[in-house]
């Protein structure tokens, strides 16, 4: 669907709403540059088809954002299903006696348009990863991003809900290096008795993803699987390197240095790195959950002891 189409079937359901131009597709959304036609906002506008799963996260995610206020993640404006009915309202909306609008409506017939969910959520000014690593491979800067992740990340793990699929895609830098984490259609919650349905057996990243994701081991998924795949990141940013290898390579290999705790030591790829921040990413790294920190005040406490030690 093209931003002609979607601002006239915008226009017709009086939504204060209207897309401008298509941006990459997010999962299996189609995704819109827009903006709140009262106020001026500039916004993200966000089509996904509907089938249950798709439905169910993208409600998980609304669900989410709705109980969060923080500058840590976007701001959910509105939402709305556009249902076979509201098409079909939408189609005997054109007067077929002139010429103009039975010719568009013969076009928008040809699109075959299926029933979808519409989001609209906060457009946040972001910088590319690529352009800021080599500042994020400054010691104190490095600490003060982590220090506003983890943050961010207790908003979710203190409502007991894990992200489940950190990686740079969905962390969104500020000018000023804050995060804003997004995407949040596979998080889940860790509360007991809690489930989760999708067609995925493993929803992740590979790359970024934690071995009891890997193994789909659900009793362990929880706050030290997030904890994880900062550590990959921060290794990443350190190194250029995937710490237990990269998925794009041979996946026995990787499974083996899993198994085995084979780590590529930061040092190797980056002598200049603190000792202090190569030991609190390698506790990240853990395989096992058990061995990661034990909680966020832990997590925030070492920050800040390693930001004293190097200012």
């Amino acid at each position: 669907m093209d931003a002609v189409t979607l601002n006239e079937i915008l226009t017709f359901i009086e939504a204060d709403f209207r897309a401008a131009d298509k941006l990459p597709a997010s999962g299996q959304r189609v995704v819109f540059q827009g903006s709140q036609v009262s106020t001026g906002t500039d916004c993200i506008i966000k089509l996904c088809a509907i089938n249950p799963i798709n439905v169910g996260r993208i409600q998980r995610e609304i669900r989410i954002l709705g109980s969060l206020d923080s500058e840590y993640f976007p701001k959910f404006f509105y939402h709305t299903f556009i249902s076979d009915n509201i098409l079909l309202d939408f189609y005997d909306s054109f007067d077929i006696r002139k010429e103009e609008q039975n010719q568009r409506l013969g076009e928008l017939h040809a699109l075959h348009i299926k029933p979808f969910l519409l989001t609209a959520e906060e457009h946040i000014d972001h910088i590319s990863w690529a352009g800021c690593i080599e500042d994020l491979k400054n010691e104190l800067t490095l600490v003060n991003f982590f220090t506003h992740l983890f943050q961010a990340l207790a908003l979710l793990w203190e409502a007991r809900i894990a992200h489940r699929d950190l990686k740079p895609d969905n962390i969104l830098l500020r000018a000023d290096l804050k995060p804003v984490i997004i995407d949040l259609g596979i998080a889940q919650s860790f509360r007991p008795g809690t489930q989760e349905f999708t067609v995925f057996r493993t929803p992740c990243t590979p790359r970024y993803a934690a071995p009891e994701q890997l193994t789909n081991t659900k009793t362990d998924i929880n706050y030290k699987t997030d904890q994880f795949a900062i550590g990959v990141i921060a290794y990443f940013i350190l190194t250029g390197q995937f710490p237990y290898g990269d998925f794009c390579e041979i996946e026995a290999q990787i499974l083996e240095n899993f198994s085995r705790g084979n780590i590529g030591n930061i040092r190797d790829y980056n002598d200049s790195v603190n000792e202090q921040i190569v030991k609190f990413i390698e506790k990240l790294l853990q395989v096992h959950p058990y061995r990661r920190f034990r909680n966020i005040e832990t997590i925030l406490k070492r920050l800040n002891e390693i930001r004293g030690s190097i200012t």
